[in-house]
């Protein structure tokens, strides 16, 4: 099995991470003004509204790195 595409090249796999995440982060960032509005619509609080955000942002995070990861090591379909 021949090593993937992103094997041995850090630079490219960071640069894909940081591709992957600045969008989601500048869009959940832009959310924060409209919290009180949605919190208020599903009857949560502010503080489970953050704490919403807080376990999304993480879960994207961690996603990206393993889809990263995994890309690293595993041989495209080419």
């Amino acid at each position: 099995m021949r090593p993937g595409s992103l094997a041995g090249r850090y630079s490219a796999a960071a640069a894909m991470v940081i591709f992957a995440l600045v969008p989601y982060l500048a869009l959940s960032a832009a959310l924060q003004p409209l919290t009180p509005i949605i919190a208020q619509s599903l009857h949560v609080s502010l503080q489970t509204m953050s704490f919403a955000s807080g376990v999304a942002n993480a879960g994207y995070a961690v996603g990206t790195v393993l889809a990263v990861a995994l890309a690293s090591i595993y041989p495209s379909g080419e």
